[in-house]
C-alpha cells in the first residue's frame, strides 16, 4: 500500500470502521467501530490493542 487513508470502510452488516480522536488518548487516533442498532449508530468501540 502507497499511501494511507483516513476515513470510514462498511462492512457487509452496515457496521463502520474508521479513526477517531478522543482526549483519554492524549491526542492520538485509534481504530474503532460503530454498529447500526434500531435505525442509529451506536457510540464509536474502540478495536483490540492488537490493532491499536
Amino acid at each position: 500500500m502507497k499511501e494511507q487513508a483516513h476515513g470510514k470502510s462498511a462492512s457487509a452488516n452496515v457496521t463502520f470502521y474508521f479513526p477517531y480522536f478522543e482526549k483519554k488518548y492524549n491526542g492520538h487516533g485509534v481504530l474503532g467501530y460503530s454498529r447500526l442498532i434500531d435505525g442509529k449508530y451506536a457510540k464509536p468501540v474502540k478495536l483490540s490493542n492488537k490493532i491499536n
